[in-house]
């Protein structure tokens, strides 16, 4: 018997080297994909996951950076993605902003990464490419001609188009477009924490927590009481008495967040979109929003804005033709009387919003994202778009939020796996395999094994993914997807 169990055991070992099985134990726990922020754009969305990654859809002149972009307007082959894919690149970030046809990121290496059409810069880029040098950051912001990002050490920098001032360097000039390798330091020897830019108009508040505006001031957009359509070429200091944690700009709208939670809203209010109740009057001067309320976020893009409370609580108040406000309907509030701002989904609680041109999109406590408006664009996420050669066709809208699921192309669901440094584990695929991505490869490596499988090894602590792609060059698609944490070895 004591022979049998030996020549048992032996020829077990070498079954187990024969196939493809982990030389360790996997202990095979699903993990959900969970979202922690989110930032919208005219035509694209995007968010980044727990463990820093870069998911996008919507419109793609390569701002999705997935490799892809638009030939052409009326490119019939690709227009875009209609569900959430991974960008292609091993880095994950920190901080990010979408704009018109480009993204901004921020690693967590500190670099700055863009995605998208060059506009008047030096080159347009398909996947997230570190520009600016070496410098490390910690903010950016930006939206259809203007972008400003701030440096580890505090220092504000803008580039792009100075036609109205919003460059902040004292000069209001058309024929001057600053490129990123030329972009502008506002105010040195000031420090900054945060910045948001609008139309034509950007905010930024100091690390003394003091807010300042410059740029455009059409509609009141500045808030230093004049509303008639000045140009302020250098920051100027609102509220001087009050301290401030964030701020918001629109196209014609600003905001702002005291230390205290306090909700500040001015400018155009066309569209009920200060949010006061008072429609097509400009404010001028800051005014407060739902007082005795304390919010944590807020987010402004077009004429539509949104805004958490610290309980979670998720607001949101003006245009609303396209059912951007997400409550069912698509009456602009300020014409029918209704109260605003309004709470949408009551009971579940929300960590990141933002608004896009014409769309909404949200996180819960859960990780879970939540989009609704327009979808023209496929920016909704949910499979719907109307091509650009078919003008004519409905806009397919959301009047309410919709859940949107992050997985790549069709629907595609990441497989998630925890594992310990050193296991091994066999990645299979049923069709032939073109590439094997890896998000981080110090903390794993794959090799290929033949056409359908390759072997993945944990090398160290932490959180990679890994994809699989069938095809090549523009059929090139996500086909299965591995989300693995790696944990220390159990002793």
């Amino acid at each position: 018997m004591k022979q049998f169990k030996k020549i048992a055991s032996i020829v077990l070992i070498a079954l187990l080297l024969l196939t493809e099985a982990p030389i360790f134990p996997i202990k095979a726990e699903e993990i959900s994909v969970k979202a922690v922020s989110i930032s919208l754009g005219n035509m694209h969305s995007g968010v980044l996951d727990a463990q820093g990654r870069f998911w996008a859809w919507g419109r793609n002149n390569g701002e999705l950076g997935n490799g892809k972009s638009v030939s052409s307007y009326f490119d019939s082959d690709y227009y875009g993605e209609v569900k959430p894919v991974l960008a292609k690149t091993d880095k994950t970030f920190q901080e990010f902003s979408l704009s018109r046809r480009r993204t901004y990121l921020i690693g967590k290496d500190g670099g700055l990464y863009r995605t998208g059409i060059q506009g008047q810069d030096s080159k347009s880029y398909t996947v997230p490419t570190r520009i600016m040098g070496d410098t490390l950051w910690q903010k950016v912001s930006g939206t259809t001609a203007v972008w400003g990002a701030i440096d580890k050490d505090g220092n504000l920098f803008t580039w792009g188009d100075n036609s109205h001032g919003q460059i902040g360097n004292g000069l209001v000039d058309a024929k001057t477009y600053y490129k990123e390798e030329d972009a502008v330091q506002v105010t040195p020897g000031t420090k900054y924490k945060e910045i948001a830019v609008g139309n034509s108009h950007v905010g930024a508040i100091d690390i003394n927590g003091h807010l300042y505006m410059w740029g455009n001031d059409n509609g009141g957009v500045l808030g230093n009481g004049n509303g008639n359509g000045e140009r302020v070429a250098v920051p100027e200091l609102i509220m001087s008495d009050t301290t401030f944690s964030k701020v918001a700009c629109g196209r014609d709208t600003s905001g702002a967040i005291d230390s205290s939670g306090n909700l500040y809203m001015w400018g155009d209010n066309f569209n009920a979109e200060v949010g006061i109740g008072i429609l097509r009057e400009k404010i001028t001067t800051p005014q407060q929003i739902m007082a005795g309320t304390k919010f944590k976020e807020l987010a402004l893009y077009n004429h539509h804005a949104a805004a958490i409370d610290i309980d979670g609580n998720l607001y949101t108040w003006g245009w609303n033709d396209y059912g951007q406000i997400g409550n069912g309907k698509r009456t602009n509030q300020g014409e029918t009387g209704e109260p605003l701002p309004v709470q949408i989904m009551p009971g579940t609680k929300f960590i990141s919003v933002d608004v896009g041109e014409s769309h909404t999109g949200a996180i819960d406590i859960d990780g879970n994202v939540w989009m609704w408006g327009s979808g023209r664009y496929g920016q909704l996420g949910n499979g719907n778009y109307v091509p650009e050669f078919h003008e004519g066709s409905p806009n397919p809208c959301e009047l309410s939020p919709v859940k949107i699921t992050l997985g790549g192309n069709s629907g595609l669901t990441p497989i998630s796996k925890k594992l310990e440094v050193g296991d091994r584990l066999t990645l299979k695929a049923d069709k032939k395999i073109s590439k094997w991505e890896v998000s981080d490869k110090s903390i794993a490596k794959v090799k290929k094994n033949n056409k359908k499988s390759a072997t993945l090894t944990a090398e160290h602590e932490g959180s990679v993914t890994v994809t699989a792609y069938t095809g090549k060059g523009k059929k090139q698609t996500a086909y299965k997807i591995w989300n693995v944490t790696v944990t220390e070895r159990t002793p």
